[in-house]
């Protein structure tokens, strides 16, 4: 039997679970995060000074009410912030989902993605 797995895309759907899924990696790390394949980042310290990093847990290109973008998520890496994605009601259909269900995004059809869940 053949199993359809989707297109690449569906992976996007597991980047708010890294926290999670990963925490041994990710120990030593007081943020983590991701971003588009086709960027480049520079200095982000620049832009993430010490205080700015200390007053907010999740950073995201984009306001309200989209909040979760694919380009560039940062996370803080705490036991609460690497769960907030198990807070969704549609985490168990997406993980069951062998197509993208744009869960890591603000422009899909669920009802609670990652945007709803950190608002």
């Amino acid at each position: 039997a053949v199993i359809a797995l989707g297109s690449s895309s569906k992976i996007s759907d597991f980047k708010p679970l890294l926290g999670a899924l990963y925490p041994d990696l990710l120990r030593r790390c007081a943020f983590w995060g991701y971003m588009q394949e086709d960027q480049l980042l520079g200095d982000v310290r620049s832009f993430f000074d010490t205080a700015t990093l200390a007053a907010h847990d999740i950073f995201s290109p984009l306001p309200p009410p989209m909040l979760n973008a694919g380009p560039f998520m940062l996370y803080r890496n705490s036991k609460p912030v690497n769960n907030l994605a198990h807070e969704s009601a549609d985490l168990r259909r997406v993980a069951r989902s062998g197509t993208y269900e744009v869960f890591d995004e603000w422009w899909g059809k669920l009802r609670e993605p990652m945007p709803t869940v950190v608002a």
